[in-house]
């Protein structure tokens, strides 16, 4: 499937170089004219390719419902980022080894779970018992 253009994105303020592993939320409007969330890339980074000339169609690939990940053989790795969004994306489409992370992270009491949000107690340290 191809990517047209964003259409909407987030307002967090970056200044780190790119590629970068953080970055802006977006979301872009495919050729089956859907808008999906795209979780495996930042604005930034798609910004900064597109200055070093990557033109639009670019190719996703659907996860499920309006959820999808940049999938471009004309981008290098080192663009993509590592992880998914957790702010973005549900849990059930996030990689098995950040599902498992955040699971440890309850354990150690470092994050909490509820009334539909998530807290992190980051002076608590890593919560670790062998860090």
């Amino acid at each position: 499937m191809k990517a047209l253009q964003v259409t909407s994105h987030t307002l967090v303020g970056t200044s780190e170089e790119r590629p970068s592993e953080r970055g802006n939320c977006f979301s872009v409007m495919a050729d089956d004219e859907k808008e999906y969330a795209i979780v495996n890339f930042n604005l930034e980074n798609l910004q900064a390719l597109q200055t070093l000339g990557l033109q639009w169609p670019i190719e996703i690939e659907a996860l499920r419902g309006r959820f999808a990940v940049i999938q471009d053989g004309r981008i290098g790795e080192r663009w993509y980022q590592l992880r998914f969004c957790e702010v973005c994306c549900p849990r059930d489409l996030l990689p098995i080894t950040q599902r498992l992370r955040q699971k440890r992270d309850i354990a150690r009491g470092i994050r909490s779970e509820g009334g539909g949000g998530v807290t992190y107690h980051l002076d608590r340290g890593s919560g670790a018992e062998y860090d």
